[in-house]
């Protein structure tokens, strides 16, 4: 086989550093330049959110919601007649459930890498041992699709969970997000946004890959169209701390701007020397060889630079 390139994304750590990746297959198609594109404007969208979602902890109680990631684990070994089953509850840091609770500014429930039961070299646990471990949890992620059977199953157990009392259930919308697979590395930013989202620490996006299992309406994610172009899922994010500091500066400026209108009529009805003294500042401005931004700011000319050369 010619021309054979391996990929090997998934020893990268990090959403951000996999979908870099993504600017090597845009090279094969001569398309450096979206590439760069596509991942700067999701790199800057995913901090984003992790900058509001700090922001929105910080302005309230200052407690984090708490989540646990969990799915019910049952499979009969037909060669070896062995049943197993148990709770396999994603609990690893690091690792992407640690990483988006994390960057959603949640609490991640930790465990310490031990269970009652066995499922094939991962520890699970009991239905006590998950009751007792994640019981206060605010959110309960279910990373399966078949939640619906295993609540029938176990509704004694799981009802006693703060997380269910409250409604705040979730599963993945079927064909839409495959854990560790394509999905939730070519959305991360969107990935990132539904959760933060869940734990309510954002609230401007719709969920696109997670559903409420008691109050909203199944979704199916799969693909009608698999010629379609992939359409992005995130929302647009403005940092709250930028906005808040331009609407500080608007203020400044126009008291600023009221100050000096005073200062102007003052001097207007005193000596024309100071019409002279603008005169030649506006002389001084015409001898300067140097290139001004229009909104008086260099580092807004040097982006559309940069902008220019992307394009």
């Amino acid at each position: 086989m010619t021309n054979l390139m391996v990929s090997s994304y998934w020893w990268e750590s990090g959403s951000k550093a996999e979908f870099e990746w993504n600017k090597v297959f845009a090279a094969l198609y001569n398309l450096e330049h979206l590439g760069n594109q596509i991942a700067e404007e999701k790199s800057e969208r995913y901090d984003c959110v992790v900058s509001n979602a700090e922001h929105h902890v910080a302005e309230n109680s200052g407690e984090k919601p708490t989540i646990v990631w969990a799915r019910w684990f049952y499979l009969y070994n037909y060669y070896t007649y062995d049943l197993t089953f148990g709770w396999y509850v994603q609990a690893d840091c690091p690792g992407r459930s640690c990483q988006l609770t994390k960057d959603a500014s949640a609490e991640f429930l930790e465990l310490d890498g031990t269970g009652s039961l066995n499922c094939y070299g991962y520890p699970c646990l009991s239905d006590n041992d998950l009751l007792e471990a994640a019981r206060d949890a605010d959110h309960f992620i279910y990373t399966d699709d078949d939640f619906a059977s295993v609540y029938n199953e176990k509704k004694y157990i799981l009802d006693q969970f703060k997380s269910f009392q409250n409604q705040e259930v979730y599963q993945y919308v079927h064909g839409s997000w495959t854990y560790g697979g394509q999905t939730d590395e070519i959305e991360y930013d969107a990935l990132l946004q539904d959760v933060a989202t869940i734990v309510g620490t954002i609230d401007n996006h719709e969920r696109a890959f997670f559903y409420n299992v008691f109050t909203e309406y199944v979704l199916d994610g799969t693909c009608s169209d698999v010629t379609a172009p992939l359409e992005s899922q995130a929302s647009s994010c403005t940092r709250i701390a930028d906005s808040v500091d331009e609407d500080d500066g608007e203020d400044g400026d126009s008291s600023s701007s009221d100050s000096s209108g005073d200062s102007s009529s003052s001097d207007s009805s005193g000596d024309s020397s100071s019409s002279d003294s603008s005169g030649d500042s506006s002389s001084n401005d015409e001898d300067c060889d140097c290139e001004e931004d229009e909104d008086g700011d260099e580092d807004g000319r040097l982006f559309r630079m940069l902008r220019d050369l992307l394009k």
